[in-house]
C-alpha cells in the first residue's frame, strides 16, 4: 500500500486546482480532458495523481464535481486504498455521502468519486 501524506503543501495545491476548477468559466462543458491541464492536475508525493473538474449535467445549470485518483507505484499502476481516497475526496470538500457510496475503480486503475455540485 503507498502511504499518502497531505502536508500543508499537499493543501494548499489542492486548494489551487479546486479553486481554478470550480470557478463557472473554467467548468467543463465539451470534451477536452482535464487530465491533460495543469490546472486541473496535482501529483501528491508518493505517486498519487489526482484529477479534479466541475463537469456539466445533462440538465441545464445542473453540475458535477469529478475527482479521478490513480497511483504510480512499483509495477505499474495501481488505485488507491480506500483510505488514502476517503483522505483525498475529504480535501476537495466532497461531502460524507460521496465519501460512503460513489467510489468505482475502472479499467484504467483510476477510483472515480462524482457528486453534484
Amino acid at each position: 500500500m503507498t502511504p499518502l501524506i497531505i502536508s500543508p503543501e499537499v493543501a494548499a495545491e489542492a486548494a489551487r486546482v479546486r479553486g481554478y476548477a470550480e470557478l463557472l468559466e473554467n467548468r467543463r462543458t465539451g470534451e477536452v480532458s482535464p487530465g491533460d491541464t495543469a490546472f486541473h492536475t496535482m501529483v501528491i508525493p508518493m505517486g498519487f495523481r489526482v484529477v479534479y473538474s466541475v463537469d456539466a449535467g445533462r440538465k441545464p445549470g445542473v453540475w458535477f464535481r469529478h475527482l479521478s485518483v490513480s497511483v504510480e507505484a512499483t509495477g505499474g499502476r495501481t488505485v488507491p486504498s480506500s483510505l488514502a481516497m476517503q483522505e483525498i475526496i475529504a480535501l476537495f470538500g466532497f461531502t460524507p455521502a460521496a465519501r460512503c457510496g460513489t467510489l468505482e475503480p475502472d479499467p484504467m486503475w483510476v477510483i472515480h468519486a462524482i457528486e453534484e455540485l
